[in-house]
Parts: C-alpha cells; sequence; structure tokens
C-alpha cells in the first residue's frame, strides 16, 4: 500500500492497542496521528523529507492557516509540497535550517520562521517547530507543528521602525546643531578676529612709533 494512501485511511479504523514507548510512524500508528492532529488548535502536516518534499498529511488547521477552506485546496495552491508551503524568497533559508537539523541536531526539533503566501495573495508570517524521522513504512519524513506569528512581527517591526526614525531623527538634530553651533561660532568669532587683524596691521605698520 502506498504511503500517501495510509495517511487518508477510513475514519472507521481504530488500531488503539499500540505497545507503549515513542510513537513510531507506520501503518498502525498513521491512523491515531491523523485523528489527534485533526484536534490540534495549531497546524501540523507531514512531509517527505527528499524529492519534491511531497506533502503526505495536513490538518484543517494548516489549511485555514492559508485561508483555504479544505485540505484539497491547500494542497492545490501549495502544489502538495514543502517547496510550495513557503514564500519563494525564504526557502533556501527554511531548508538549510532544515538540512542542519538533520546532521547536528537529531534530538531536538528544529525552529524556524518563513512566510507563507495565502490563497488570496496575502503574506503571513508562521513559526515551525519540525522534526526529522525515518519511518520504516513511508521513508525519511518531518513532521511539523505551525502556528501563525504575524501580529507578533508585524509588531517587532513597528517596534524596530520606531527605534529607525528616532535614531534618525537624533542624527538631523545632530547635524542641525553641529551646523547651528559652526555658523554662530564663525559670526562670533569674525568680529574680534577682525578687530585682531586690523590692530595687528597698524602695528607692522607703525611699529616704530
Amino acid at each position: 500500500v502506498h504511503c500517501e494512501e495510509r495517511f487518508v485511511r477510513s475514519e472507521n479504523q481504530q488500531p488503539w492497542n499500540v505497545s507503549a514507548g515513542p510513537l513510531r510512524i507506520n501503518e498502525t500508528t498513521i491512523p491515531i496521528i491523523k485523528r489527534m492532529a485533526e484536534d490540534m488548535p495549531g497546524g501540523f502536516f507531514i512531509y517527505r523529507a527528499h524529492g519534491n518534499e511531497e506533502i503526505l498529511f495536513a490538518n484543517t488547521a494548516v489549511a485555514h492557516l492559508f485561508d483555504c477552506d479544505t485540505v484539497d485546496e491547500f494542497r492545490k495552491i501549495t502544489n502538495n509540497s514543502f517547496k510550495g508551503f513557503v514564500h519563494p524568497d525564504d526557502l533556501d533559508a527554511a531548508e538549510h535550517s532544515i538540512s542542519r537539523q538533520i546532521h547536528e541536531n537529531v534530538n531536538k526539533l528544529d525552529y524556524l520562521e518563513y512566510r507563507i503566501i495565502c490563497k488570496d495573495g496575502t503574506v503571513k508570517w508562521v513559526a515551525d517547530w519540525g522534526h526529522f524521522v525515518h519511518s520504516e513504512d513511508c521513508g525519511d519524513l518531518f513532521y511539523v507543528f505551525v502556528s501563525d506569528i504575524s501580529e507578533r512581527v508585524h509588531k517587532e517591526e513597528e517596534a524596530r521602525q520606531k527605534v529607525l526614525d528616532f535614531e534618525q531623527s537624533e542624527a538631523i538634530h545632530a547635524e542641525h546643531s553641529k551646523s547651528a553651533f559652526l555658523f554662530n561660532m564663525s559670526h562670533d568669532v569674525r568680529t574680534p578676529l577682525n578687530a585682531i587683524v586690523g590692530f595687528t596691521a597698524l602695528a607692522r605698520k607703525y611699529a616704530g612709533d
């Protein structure tokens, strides 16, 4: 049976008699993962770690993240691939972080932030907690928890912009103060300096008197 087909098995199957221990992604646990994921308040999806990075499963929250009504609609606008999930400008950085996690951070969730493009073309920022696993049934996979952080990112950008605006305003004020100081200095010094130069010229002319 093809791996993707196992992710869309009938909801009537209930393989709950699973031995204790770490949850593994295989033919037995996939229906359980699917049921659990649908009840999650946030997005959850699984995709292949290689090739075209095909998305094997996504819950409804992921579809709503893209402002889609159904998972099928989400699959269509992303070409059912993680490469289509991430904003093109952020894809290289995201995949570099994921590659690093595979080789250096195998026991922890990888965290990254990137943009996505919604159904209507709007852009959102998301937080991605992903982990690489090897499945006996499906090969190398990533499972990912994802959530919308657009509001937080926008607030941070506004705060940074306020700092930049303040620093720019301070720089302009400092430049104006410098110019005013130099203008006043040149004006205030010119009058006594003219007198000094004038008296020095007279002193030289009448040095013997």
